[in-house]
């Protein structure tokens, strides 16, 4: 495949104050021999508790302790509580999966560091969907107090392009600074 920037920002809406961002895109290709692949890219807060930055459009950002009013940054280095409930988050999203999908088998489960610093845990899997056995390969990753979360999937017999695919966004992956949040 050749590289494409995909930019998820490309239009405003006013909406009220208050919401919950569970932002998702869906990105889709079709394989030589017609199966399909897909990159699904979800944003949503870590805490619900966590304090609504309306300069962010509304959604909950981590705030300073000696600054409350002022978010964090997504680069400013990651305090071991946030690791913690990054753990947390991931372990209260996937420990549903075993009794959630058919046929649920880990395969692999990593917490690491991104050369940026940005805190990612990864876990992935194969399930039974009807008579396909289908390979996910789901990445968290911390950005101040939301959780991005990176899954491509598809049928297992394609599972070296669904690893190519993740670590391809992965290492794509741009976080945009507060300069260019307009």
């Amino acid at each position: 495949m050749s590289a494409r920037t995909y930019y998820m920002d490309d239009a405003s809406i006013v909406v009220p104050s208050g919401y919950r961002d569970r932002t998702a895109h869906v990105l889709e290709w079709v394989l030589d021999d017609g199966d399909k692949i897909s990159l699904i890219v979800q944003r949503e807060p870590l805490r619900p508790a966590a304090a609504p930055d309306p300069g962010h459009g509304g959604h909950a950002h981590a705030v300073s302790p000696d600054a409350p009013d002022a978010p964090v940054s997504p680069d400013a280095p990651v305090a071991a509580d946030d690791a913690l409930a990054l753990d947390r988050y991931v372990a209260a999203q996937t420990k549903v999966y075993p009794t959630q999908f058919s046929g649920f088998h880990l395969e692999r489960s990593e917490a690491a560091t991104s050369a940026s610093g940005l805190e990612m845990r990864r876990k992935v899997f194969r399930r039974r969907q009807d008579q396909d056995v289908l390979y996910h390969n789901q990445v968290f990753i911390l950005l101040g107090a939301d959780v991005l979360g990176l899954t491509a999937s598809a049928k297992a017999l394609h599972r070296q392009a669904v690893d190519r695919l993740a670590d391809e966004a992965l290492a794509g992956l741009r976080i945009r600074g507060e300069d260019d949040r307009r």
